[in-house]
């Protein structure tokens, strides 16, 4: 059956890229550009059909997974779930940032541009969790008044004087 067959290409590029695929290899090849650091300008390399096809095309799982490589929460734990739970966590995370850039883009959300920018997605990450924290801690103390009584502060808070960090981004700076 030709759809059903399998078949794997490795190229030689700058490290061996391995592929597995059912795309139709026929014996001519495709040339694309690489970046030449002795002649400090691109130059034309022959590579397999499927190489452009694939550059052109992928999706998800790969942009997923390189997110996941450069943006990773996962903390190291001898427990199997875990790695599943961070897994999942950052999936979400990446599914929320494609949102809220695709979203800033479309409607035009001031507050949501600065993540359309370089560094965006670690300003994302950081804001992320300052709300994250932020929302829980009025989850457990709705009165913030309550929060300057050391005895109605919730059992995880220490019981002394906070010490106010200047950052003006944190919920302890805001809210004194």
């Amino acid at each position: 059956c030709k759809l059903c067959t399998v078949k794997a290409t490795i190229w030689k590029d700058k490290r061996l890229v391995g592929m597995l695929h059912n795309f139709e290899i026929s014996t001519c090849k495709t040339n694309v550009l690489r970046y030449s650091p002795t002649k400090r300008a691109r130059r034309e390399v022959t590579s397999p059909d499927v190489i452009p096809v694939y550059s052109t095309y992928y999706n998800g799982v790969d942009r997923k997974d390189r997110d996941t490589a450069d943006w990773s929460v996962v903390l190291k734990s001898n427990k199997w779930y875990m790695n599943i739970f961070y897994w999942i966590i950052d999936g979400v995370n990446h599914a929320q940032f494609i949102t809220v850039q695709s979203t800033s883009k479309e409607e035009n959300r001031d507050s949501w541009i600065k993540y359309l920018k370089r560094g965006g997605r670690s300003e994302f990450q950081m804001d992320l969790g300052l709300a994250l924290i932020e929302w829980g801690i009025l989850l457990d103390c709705p009165n913030i008044a309550d929060l300057k009584d050391k005895s109605k502060r919730p059992a995880y808070m220490r019981k002394t004087d906070f010490v106010p960090c200047a950052c003006k981004q944190c919920f302890f700076c805001k809210n004194g």
